[in-house]
């Protein structure tokens, strides 16, 4: 039984729970105030149940009636590729090139990795108390993937979905299903996949040099490379001769301060968006804009750079060189 609540937990949205949780309470405050009794709060309840189960079920069959996974890192690919195929797609909306990786399969590594996050970007609330959930589940749903699918991996030259890509395969090692690595950079020249449009989403899956049927020994190769990565406790990770490689978190500093000073011209405070942006449209690395906006915070405490405001989000302090 508890499993079973477990699972149907694990497989509704964080905005159904929430609206879950609060019918659940007005219906028990109703009970509270006898506006209701507590046999017909039982019944609803009850039947409430029953209608999730039958609507989890039908999600499930709704991925056995497709004829292939798909697994992308983040939501610009997740609904590109929903746009272009009717085929299940599971989604790891996360910045793998940055941050804690150890145990990433097991709920304390998980938790490690979101109290790094939480205590150095600049999390929304909401986004920061569904985290763990969220990567449960995502790591859940590969346990479902029916053994009969194909299972396409999208993943760009780029530590970030390099490592992810690592990460997953790491979790599949038990699967039979056949594995297939698609990678962008074949036809396109962008730094991850998000920058791929729907339709060249769609022309990647019909070009044979953009994949790679992963054997064995490619497999195993991959679980060696994830082990090694995973040894080494660095936060931050870069794309390099074709290899992901641990750097420092300040490795990317010098670059952010040229660009901080190219864009403010004659010293004069910039927006950190601005500054953000400037770092993202010149650097090839993808590393996301939350942690070069940490990077600019932690600049401006070392006394590099001059800050102006309230660095509670980048839209609201500004910066400039000193």
């Amino acid at each position: 039984m508890f499993t079973e609540i477990r699972s149907i937990l694990n497989s509704i949205s964080e905005k159904d729970a929430k609206v879950l949780l609060q019918y659940i309470f007005m219906e028990m405050k109703s009970v509270e105030e006898n506006k209701i009794d507590a046999s017909a709060f039982f019944e609803d309840v009850k039947e409430t149940y029953g209608d999730l189960i039958r609507s989890v079920e039908s999600q499930q069959i709704e991925a056995t009636e497709c004829s292939s996974t798909h697994i992308v890192f983040g939501v610009s690919t997740s609904g590109s590729l929903k746009m272009a195929i009717q085929e299940n797609v599971i989604c790891f909306d996360d910045i793998f090139s940055i941050a804690p990786i150890t145990e990433l399969h097991e709920a304390k590594g998980i938790a490690k990795r979101h109290e790094w996050l939480d205590g150095h970007l600049n999390m929304e609330d909401e986004e920061s108390f569904s985290y763990e959930k969220n990567c449960m589940n995502n790591i859940e749903k590969l346990s479902t993937i029916p053994a009969t699918h194909p299972i396409y991996i999208w993943a760009g030259e780029n530590a970030h979905e390099q490592t992810a890509l690592m990460f997953i395969l790491d979790q599949l090692k038990h699967h039979s299903n056949e594995i297939i690595w698609v990678n962008p950079n074949k036809l396109y020249d962008v730094r991850y996949t998000g920058e791929v449009y729907s339709e060249q989403l769609n022309t990647l899956l019909k070009d044979e040099n953009s994949q790679t049927l992963l054997s064995k020994d490619v497999l195993h190769e991959f679980e060696k490379q994830w082990e090694k990565l995973t040894e080494n406790e660095s936060m931050l990770r870069i794309w390099e001769d074709g290899k992901v490689k641990t750097v420092q978190v300040s490795y990317f500093d010098e670059f952010i301060l040229e660009m901080v000073k190219e864009a403010g011209g004659e010293g004069d405070f910039i927006l950190a968006a601005r500054a953000v942006g400037e770092v993202i449209g010149n650097l090839e690395q993808y590393i996301g804009d939350r942690f070069i906006e940490y990077r600019i915070i932690q600049l401006a405490l070392s006394g590099k750079l001059a800050l102006q405001g309230v660095p509670k989000g980048m839209r609201y302090f500004k910066v400039k060189t000193k």
